[in-house]
């Protein structure tokens, strides 16, 4: 390798740069203000797009600002029904007189509502805590004891006399039997769970995270 010959080589080119800024010194003027000119506009972009994203950030607050007065509030003191059992009975009953046998038959129609009367709930029936609600609550229950529709009701058979008291045992035996075959363990854990998911879904609704109910 002829090292004398680089040397020259690179004498040669540093002569010829400084030849041609001496020579072209207006458009190497030109060249560094150019730099300039866009290094400065650059930097005012850079503060414009950072004055935006300020300006567009958003803060999430996971504090949920709600007092359990206010929760209570959107719940109405009313009674809530979470399941409905449409029923019929026929119910019939025999006396033996003086002539003969009495018979006496009817067909009773009935819709059975349970849920919560929320009037009577405690006034601290729900708190909160932060993103949680919890709630005390009791069983879905029946909603109305009249639940037998009597004007609806139709004969079956009917034979003999019968007093009013004699119609009422009639009535209440009908009643009875309703409330027995349709308050099943299966039929109150059905309205449990529609309560539950009934206020879950308002309550989540409302911003809480957490939602914990107890049934005493």
């Amino acid at each position: 390798m002829n090292w004398q010959k680089i040397k020259d080589k690179l004498l040669f080119g540093v002569q010829f740069l400084l030849y041609t800024m001496i020579k072209y010194w207006r458009f190497w003027l030109l060249l560094i203000a150019l730099l300039i000119l866009a290094w400065w506009l650059r930097g005012c972009r850079d503060d414009r797009i950072a004055d935006k994203s300020e300006s567009l950030h958003v803060e999430h607050n996971t504090q949920i600002d709600i007092t359990a007065e206010e929760v209570r509030s959107a719940f109405p003191v009313a009674k809530l029904e979470f399941l409905t059992i449409e029923t019929e009975e026929l119910a019939e009953m025999s006396k033996t007189g003086l002539w003969g046998t009495s018979h006496l038959a009817r067909i009773y129609p009935g819709k059975i509502r349970l849920g919560i009367d929320m009037s009577q709930l405690k006034p601290d029936w729900i708190t909160v805590a932060k993103d949680t609600a919890k709630l005390q609550l009791p069983y879905p229950s029946l909603l109305e004891e009249n639940f037998i529709d009597e004007a609806s009701s139709r004969p079956f058979h009917e034979k003999g006399s019968w007093t009013p008291a004699e119609r009422e045992m009639l009535y209440q035996k009908a009643h009875t039997a309703m409330l027995k075959r349709s308050l099943t363990p299966e039929r109150k854990r059905e309205a449990r769970k529609a309560a539950t998911s009934h206020f879950s879904r308002a309550l989540f609704a409302l911003g809480f995270k957490f939602v914990i109910i107890k049934y005493n």
